[in-house]
């Protein structure tokens, strides 16, 4: 089965939470915590930096993203394989309430 949450589907709320001009959201989005106290803009254009630097695949399968892909992934968006790693685990933090969501029953008419 499937994820029912991918770095894909984040990568899509997070363009149009964007385009909404609603970036502020994506500050208090829970497992996004490493954005406090860092600049929100500069934070956010780390965070597309590395979905940006990601390959489909991997944003649909981010368990895949071993030490090689964080490397590569690191050096395309200019960051260090370590913020590449804290983000995953963000990801990951976000991925668990958002299991949770859609396992009520209400959530899984919205996705």
């Amino acid at each position: 089965m499937s994820d029912p949450y991918t770095l894909e589907d984040f990568r899509t709320q997070f363009q149009s939470i964007q385009k909404m001009g609603l970036k502020d959201m994506l500050g208090r989005t829970p497992g996004m915590a490493s954005v406090e106290g860092e600049d929100l803009d500069a934070a956010l254009r780390r965070m597309r930096g590395m979905l940006d630097s990601m390959t489909t695949q991997e944003r649909k399968d981010p368990d895949i993203i071993d030490a090689g892909r964080r490397q590569r992934i690191a050096a395309g968006s200019g960051v260090e394989p370590g913020d590449v790693t804290r983000f995953l685990q963000q990801f990951n933090s976000l991925r668990a309430i958002m299991k949770q969501m859609i396992s009520m029953s209400v959530w899984r008419w919205f996705l």
